[in-house]
């Protein structure tokens, strides 16, 4: 493992870590993104305007709100539950999950979203909190 890689391994074990609750597990894919069994959140952890590393898959909530986020660059590809980005800068839902199987929450944002607006970018199967 070249020590840039490692570098960033280190990062990540050290955010997951604050992130997951017990139980939980991640993987590192070969393209540099991390999959968790678990739920992961950021929330009132760190102050990001981007999260510092990129998710795939979460098989669980993923609960970036409180986090002064201008982005959802990195956010997971789909979410297995729900996904919670309220309370944020957020001035576009680009980058946001593709898929979402439970609920989709983006309140209280730069800017007011609409359920079209998460449509546009996102298929969720459960309920839209805008």
């Amino acid at each position: 493992m070249k020590l840039e890689e490692l570098r960033k391994v280190i990062i990540v074990e050290s955010y997951m870590k604050r992130w997951t609750e017990d139980g939980a597990s991640w993987i590192f894919n070969d393209n540099g993104t991390v999959d968790v069994k678990g739920n992961v959140c950021t929330a009132m952890n760190d102050k990001f305007d981007k999260l510092p590393f990129k998710f795939r898959k979460v098989h669980g909530y993923f609960n970036c709100g409180y986090n002064d986020l201008k982005t959802l660059e990195n956010c997971p590809d789909v979410v297995y539950g729900d996904f919670y980005c309220y309370n944020n800068l957020l001035t576009s839902l680009e980058f946001a999950p593709n898929i979402v199987t439970g609920s989709f929450s983006c309140q209280r944002n730069s800017i007011c979203f609409s359920c079209q607006d998460v449509k546009k970018v996102c298929k969720s199967y459960g309920r839209i909190e805008t």
